[in-house]
């Protein structure tokens, strides 16, 4: 009985810790090839994905600022010779940790897809 409280309680306090790195799963299902396309949650410590094919998928990690524990959304900026392509706010984080683990983002022609865990 004693063993199983203290898996509760070890469940219980992780799944409660706020994630400092959320994960990237990036996707291009567009016919355009990006220069580069920038996440961040400060522009101080972007995370930047170079020459995204179309049907390639790229992986990374969100960056957080340690200095700063503010309150706000994830930004991405993407980048298509050269000019900014499209630029959009997506998911919250508070205090400066994310409230998810993951985050799946799927370019489309024209719009951008965010799912996130």
């Amino acid at each position: 009985m004693k063993k199983l409280l203290s898996i509760i309680i070890i469940v219980f306090f992780s799944s409660c810790t706020p994630i400092n790195e959320p994960k990237l799963i990036i996707e291009n299902n567009s016919k355009i090839t990006f220069d580069s396309i920038k996440v961040f949650t400060s522009i101080s410590f972007p995370t930047i994905f170079y020459s995204l094919k179309p049907n390639q998928k790229a992986k990374g990690k969100v960056l957080f600022d340690v200095s700063k524990q503010g309150d706000g959304c994830y930004k991405i900026v993407i980048y298509s010779k050269g000019d900014i392509f499209k630029k959009e706010c997506f998911g919250y984080y508070t205090n400066g940790s994310s409230l998810n683990r993951k985050f799946n983002i799927t370019i489309e022609k024209d719009t951008i897809k965010v799912t996130s865990k």
